[in-house]
């Protein structure tokens, strides 16, 4: 029963996840009165002849001359198994359950989040940014309690996306 349910979801994801997406992305910084906040875009296609790839094109701020195109490919459909591959060698899992794709990858010192949830004809789209370090480690002080670590979160982003 879970199965199919996992694989009529990754049936639908052409229908439900197609089309560009447009709104604004707002970033919270620690401190920050207000988010800094800047327009977004997510365009997503198939790719000609492929059931299972789609063009994944970000834009930030209009900048057409920056579009980041990548190329989302589904690599294990019945583990919910994704792969954004930026096109220069840079790969990034990611994973589908029910309507939300999320991953989890580190970049240079940054250890980042992504969630990206179709509800309908929108978008939410979240980055959670932190350093692999631990800031506080607690507990820990007997077998009945274990050792636990909490990291600095110092970027959160969220955009709501609406289809066009």
């Amino acid at each position: 029963m879970i199965l199919s349910i996992s694989l009529g979801a990754q049936n639908e994801f052409a229908d439900q996840w197609n089309g560009t997406w447009k709104g604004e992305l707002s970033w919270y910084t620690p401190g920050a009165k207000t988010p800094q906040s800047v327009a977004m875009e997510i365009s997503i296609a198939p790719v000609q002849d492929s059931t299972d790839q789609f063009h994944w094109e970000m834009v930030y701020a209009g900048n057409y001359d920056a579009v980041r195109a990548y190329v989302l490919q589904a690599v294990d459909k019945t583990k919910g198994k994704w792969m954004i591959d930026e096109k220069n060698g840079i790969l990034l899992e990611q994973f589908l359950y029910g309507n939300q794709l999320t991953g989890v990858f580190t970049v240079q010192d940054a250890t980042i989040v992504n969630s990206y949830r179709v509800e309908q004809d929108q978008m939410t789209v979240e980055f959670t940014s932190f350093k692999l370090s631990p800031s506080l480690s607690s507990g820990g002080q007997s077998e009945d309690i274990p050792p636990v670590e909490s990291y600095t979160v110092y970027s959160y982003q969220r955009a709501v996306l609406k289809r066009n």
